[in-house]
């Protein structure tokens, strides 16, 4: 791929003039941090935030999973364990609890939902799915370049690599049940479908 240029045709950047400050948000377990480590092999200043406050000299970076049920059952692995980067025990099989797969299912949509995207100098939306395997989207989508490519191994692998080592369809023994029911709610496989801020929502 020749990251000259955006797939879009926009002319990337030189990072050495004109650094800017990104704030990085996101539900949580969508890849926030991989984010923030791609973009600061640019040379320009990255922050993880999952409460940002708007800065009209700031780019805002919202870090999202096109396959809302991983997000949500990767939330529940780090409820079961207390696990997010360092992952220095294994965890047994176990059954998750329906009620608390709603809460995490509820929050991660509600996120995306009440997100302000006002008081920033720009805004740009990524997925997860695409940039984890694929660091170049991120520049291209905001015509930055890395410094060097000793740098995107220095900064941006450490993040690759704390990747969990284990599946919820090895560890989490009743998600097919849980998976049934995130089908009946008919949300699509992304946030653009959205559950109401009401607290009492009736589930399906």
């Amino acid at each position: 791929m020749n990251i000259g240029v955006s797939s879009g045709g926009r002319e990337l950047k030189n990072t050495t003039h004109n650094l800017c400050n990104y704030i990085v948000t996101g539900s949580g377990r969508v890849g926030g941090h991989l984010l923030k480590g791609i973009i600061l092999t640019t040379g320009n200043t990255a922050e993880h935030n999952h409460d940002p406050v708007p800065d009209i000299n700031s780019i805002l970076c919202i870090s999202d999973r096109r396959n809302v049920f991983d997000a949500v059952m990767s939330n529940l692995l780090v409820k079961q364990t207390d696990q997010t980067f360092e992952y220095h025990k294994d965890v047994d099989p176990f059954t998750a609890s329906l009620k608390d797969f709603k809460i995490l299912l509820s929050q991660h949509l509600n996120f995306y939902k009440n997100i302000s995207t006002q008081g920033y100098k720009e805004v740009y939306y990524f997925y997860f799915e695409d940039f984890v395997t694929n660091p170049e989207c991120v520049y291209n989508k905001l015509g930055i370049l890395p410094v060097n490519s000793k740098n995107v191994t220095m900064v941006a692998e450490p993040f690759l690599n704390a990747k969990c080592p284990y599946q919820y369809k090895d560890k989490i023994l009743n998600w097919h049940e849980l998976y049934d029911f995130f089908l009946k709610q008919n949300l699509g496989t992304t946030c653009i479908n959205t559950l109401s801020k009401d607290s009492n929502k009736t589930w399906q």
